[in-house]
């Protein structure tokens, strides 16, 4: 059942290295690559496979050795599969991140710029131009701020100038 879903097959080899149970019966596994569990590559009736063995024991006696092993041509699919994945998924973050740059120069550095662009006509002595103030965030805040302040400096210059045709008449 789990070798027609997923190519992977399962056998249970002694201690010795003869199989005892399982799918891929490849006969006699040498003996280093059941030693302490290992991945190695074999070849079974001229198809190549990963395996990794496993040891099963009991308490301290040694029963014998699980080992599971993945056709190459499996693993080959499974990484086409995953890269594919994995491009898809950065460019769906690109996109996303594009998107998200876009929102950001739209609702922060355009009202930010439109405010420095109301500085500058402020500071070359405009006292008249307008000041976008709707937002109800941090930036429109900003804005009420620098409406308030150039409404405050039209107001001390009316005032200097009124103390001025007094002190002058």
């Amino acid at each position: 059942m789990l070798e027609r879903k997923t190519g992977v097959k399962l056998d249970i080899y002694l201690e010795d290295g003869t199989h005892a149970l399982g799918d891929l019966k490849a006969g006699h596994i040498a003996a280093e690559n059941l030693k302490n569990g290992a991945f190695f590559n074999q070849t079974v009736k001229g198809v190549p496979y990963l395996s990794a063995s496993f040891p099963v024991n009991l308490g301290q006696t040694p029963l014998g050795h699980l080992m599971t092993s993945v056709p190459r041509s499996v693993l080959t699919k499974r990484k086409l599969n995953t890269a594919f994945i994995l491009v898809m998924i950065g460019i769906f973050i690109i996109t996303l991140s594009v998107l998200l740059a876009r929102v950001l120069v739209f609702f922060i550095v355009r009202p930010i710029q439109a405010l420095e662009n109301s500085a500058s006509q402020i500071a070359r002595g405009n006292l008249s131009y307008p000041i976008e103030t709707g937002r109800k965030d941090e930036i429109g805040r900003l804005a009420r701020s620098f409406a308030y302040m150039r409404d405050s400096i039209r107001e001390q210059v009316a005032r200097i100038g009124r103390h001025s045709k007094t002190l002058t008449a």
